[in-house]
Order: structure tokens, then C-alpha cells, then sequence
């Protein structure tokens, strides 16, 4: 007797407890069914059906050929993967493209794990998984990375920077609880951040920049409380930088440069007293400077420049004395330039050109005698020049051009020192 219908009891394998009943056409293929129950359950791994404790191995075979009544009890149970084939998943999706004969030494071969090219293994490891580092940097990969990199569970390090990696970043990614550095830097990779990042609570370095990334920055990513590097330059993230941030309390470098971030610095970015460098640039950032930037004392790089920020420069940013770049350039900051700037004595590079700033070159500027590169041009600064300017031996580049000043005539005192001027 044929049926059209066939009533399907899914039974975890072990437990013989249903967890799920359907109905299928007897036509449908066995694919059809695994789709189907993949879809039914939402289960995102892969799964092994049993028929009377042999494996409904996947097929185009009609489910008629196989079942022969109109009820019938199926066994289930996840696929258990060995790393060996987790990392076969990873390279296989990673080589969309790639020619073969260039894929790392040992690859896709029986050789012990520790003989792939870019893979390190742990030495006192006695487990079923021992994968340490991935290191494949720069190798040419150009496909996507594979939901199954969640499964690495003991995994430390992944570098896969500098490819041409497509798609989304997959949310498994967050499984990995003892990740502690991800660089996916210098890819294509699309799509937003996946909120699970933010489960990677012992991840110290995140390198995301250079890709396609959208979208905004997840709160979530602000729960990676030992997080020492954060760099998601060169995307096209949008929205506002998440006042969350203060959690990340060991954070020593911060990149935001070259998105579409809008909305006002928050002061809470100032609670990272350990912040080192602090990279804002090249956003649609608005509002003025907080006053409390004073208390990132640490700072050595301070970059706000191609804003729309207004109001004055603080004048407690001479609190700053480790500062080595001071960029506030292609702004609309208006004022004078503090003659506390002068406090600034490790300053290297300072950049103020292209504001609205008026009044005179304050000549504590000359106290910063570590300075090489000194541009104010395109603004509406007016007196005299400085002779002080002069006291900066190691000054290699001067720009003053596009100001008001009495006159062109520098100072005898710029004798001393041998740079490009342009005024």
C-alpha cells in the first residue's frame, strides 16, 4: 500500500524521548527531510538521522523507495567533528578561488596537525582538540570564513589579516571563549558585527579594520573587559560611539578612523585612563572636544582630525605631557591656540590646519623642542610670527600659509633651522 503522507517522530538518539513530529510528502528526498528538520528545529549543525539504528545517509533518494508506512520513528543525533575535519571545513571554504598549489604546506593532508602550514598546537594539550594559533596572514585566501571556526573550542589565537575574505563575520565566532587575539583585518568582509563578539570575554585584541564592515558598533562589544587593542578603522560604520565603552578599562588603543560615526565624542571615552592612542579621525563626529580628554594622561597619539567638532581647543590639554601626535585638523574650532600647548614638551606632530582659528601663534610653541612637524595653515591667525619657532632644531616641516599675519618675514632666528617652510 502507498501513502501520500508520512508522520515523522524525531527521537534523540540515547534517550528515545521525541522531540519533534512532522509530516512530509512521500516524494519529498532525503535531503528534503534533513532540510526540513534542520528548518523545523533551527539547529545551524549539521545532524545524522537513523532509520531502525542504521544512518538515513543524505541523498536525492525519495523517501517512498525507503519508507515503506505512513508513521515511522527517526533517530537523531549532531555531527561530532574532529578539529582535523573542522579545519578541512575552514580551508575548503577559505579557497573559494584559491589555486590549490598554493594553499599552506601540509594542508588537506594526513600529516599531524602541528605539520600544517600556519597552524600552532598546544605541546600539554592530552585532548581531542589541540589547535593553539592560526596564522594565516597574507596567503592568498579569498573565500569565506566558515560557521565552523565556532567549533575550534580551545583555540587562542586567529590571524587571517590581509586576504581578500568575503561575506559576513559568523556569529559562531562568539563561541570561542578562549580566543585572545582575532585579526580579520584587510579583507572584504561584509555585514555587521556580530553582537556575539561580545561573549570572547577573554579576548585582548580585536583587528577588524580595512574590511566593509556596516552598521553600528555593537554594545556588546563593550563586555570584552580585558580588551587591550580595539582597531575598526576603514570601515563604513555608522551611528554613535556606545557610552559603554568606559568598561574597557584596559584599553590602550582605540582606531575608529575613516567610518561614518556620528553623534559627540562621549565623555565616557575619557574613563580609559590607559588609552595610549585614541584614533577618531575621518568621521562625521560633532560637538566640542570634552574637557575631560585631560584625564587620559597616558596618551601619546590624540587624532580628532576631518570632524565637524567646534568651540575652542581645552586648555587642559597641556595635562597630556605624553603626547607624541596632536592632531585636530579639518575641523571648525575656533579661538586662540592655547599657549598652554607649550606644556606639550615630548609633542612630535602638530596639526591644526584647515580650522577657524584666530589670534596670535603663541610663542610657548616654542618649548616644544621635540617637535618635527608644525602645520597651522588655513586658518585666520594674525601678529607676527614667532621667533621662538626658531628654538626647534629638529623641526623638519613648517605650515603657515593661508593665515593673516603682519608679514611673511620670518624671523633671523629660523636660521637655525633647516626644514621645508611654506608661509
Amino acid at each position: 500500500m502507498e501513502y501520500n503522507l508520512i508522520i515523522i517522530t524525531i527521537e534523540a538518539i540515547g534517550s528515545c524521548k521525541p522531540i519533534h513530529t512532522l509530516s512530509i510528502e512521500n516524494d519529498k528526498t532525503v535531503k528534503q527531510l534533513y532540510d526540513r528538520i534542520l528548518y523545523d528545529l533551527g539547529y545551524e549543525d549539521e545532524i545524522i538521522l537513523y532509520i531502525n539504528n542504521n544512518v538515513l545517509e543524505l541523498s536525492n533518494i525519495k523517501l517512498s523507495q525507503i519508507i515503506k508506512t505512513s508513521n515511522i520513528r527517526l533517530g537523531i543525533s549532531c555531527k561530532i567533528y574532529t578539529e582535523r575535519e573542522i579545519l578541512e571545513n575552514i580551508l575548503n571554504s577559505l579557497l573559494y578561488y584559491t589555486d590549490y598549489d598554493d594553499i599552506p604546506k601540509n594542508w588537506l593532508t594526513y600529516k599531524p596537525l602541528h605539520e600544517w602550514g600556519g597552524i600552532k598546537v598546544f605541546n600539554d594539550k592530552n585532548e581531542d582538540f589541540i589547535v593553539k594559533t592560526i596564522y594565516l596572514e597574507n596567503t592568498f585566501l579569498d573565500g569565506q570564513i566558515h560557521k565552523n571556526i565556532g567549533k575550534l573550542k580551545n583555540i587562542n589565537n586567529i590571524f587571517l589579516g590581509d586576504n581578500c575574505l568575503t561575506m559576513g563575520i559568523p556569529k559562531e565566532i562568539g563561541n570561542l571563549s578562549n580566543l585572545i587575539k582575532l585579526d580579520l583585518s584587510g579583507n572584504q568582509l561584509t555585514g555587521n558585527i556580530p553582537k556575539e563578539i561580545g561573549n570572547l570575554t577573554n579576548l585582548k585584541r580585536l583587528w577588524l579594520f580595512r574590511n566593509k564592515l556596516t552598521g553600528k558598533i555593537p554594545t556588546e562589544i563593550c563586555k570584552l573587559s580585558n580588551l587591550d587593542i580595539l582597531n575598526l578603522c576603514e570601515n563604513n560604520l555608522s551611528g554613535t560611539i556606545p557610552k559603554e565603552i568606559e568598561e574597557l578599562v584596559y584599553l590602550k588603543e582605540l582606531d575608529l578612523e575613516e567610518n561614518n560615526i556620528d553623534g559627540k565624542i562621549p565623555k565616557e571615552i575619557c574613563q580609559l585612563i590607559n588609552l595610549e592612542e585614541l584614533n577618531l579621525g575621518s568621521n562625521q563626529l560633532t560637538g566640542k572636544i570634552p574637557k575631560e580628554i585631560c584625564l587620559l594622561i597616558n596618551l601619546k597619539e590624540l587624532i580628532l582630525a576631518d570632524n565637524n567638532l567646534v568651540k575652542k581647543i581645552p586648555k587642559k590639554i597641556s595635562k597630556l605631557v605624553n603626547l607624541q601626535v596632536l592632531d585636530f585638523r579639518k575641523n571648525k574650532l575656533i579661538g586662540k591656540i592655547p599657549k598652554e600647548i607649550g606644556n606639550l614638551i615630548n609633542l612630535e606632530r602638530l596639526y591644526l590646519e584647515f580650522n577657524n582659528l584666530t589670534g596670535k601663534i603663541p610663542k610657548e610653541i616654542g618649548n616644544l623642542i621635540e617637535l618635527t612637524r608644525l602645520s597651522l595653515y588655513n586658518n585666520k591667525l594674525t601678529g607676527k610670527i614667532p621667533k621662538e619657532i626658531g628654538n626647534l632644531m629638529g623641526l623638519q616641516k613648517l605650515f603657515l600659509y593661508d593665515n593673516n599675519f603682519d608679514n611673511e618675514t620670518l624671523p633671523i632666528e629660523f636660521k637655525n633651522i633647516l626644514c621645508d617652510i611654506d608661509i
